[in-house]
């Protein structure tokens, strides 16, 4: 059942795993790998990738903001 929040309400996007750790679990399918491959890739790549996920809204973590009062 789907109901609508009678208040205001936000969500934020947030990508708390890099690059290197999703490099990693797609090699050898289990996780782990964060920043393994960071120096490589340099910081950059990594910003760009996380703010690219969030943007698109396919990132690890969503944070509801619901208004009270």
């Amino acid at each position: 059942m789907v109901r609508k929040l009678e208040t205001n309400y936000k969500i934020l996007y947030e990508q708390r795993y890099d690059l290197s750790n999703h490099i990693i679990w797609a090699r050898d399918r289990k996780p782990g790998g964060m920043k393994y491959f960071s120096n490589k890739l340099g910081e950059d790549i990594e910003i760009y990738y996380k703010n690219y996920l969030k943007k698109i809204g396919k990132c690890d973590t969503l944070i509801g903001v619901i208004e009270i009062g």
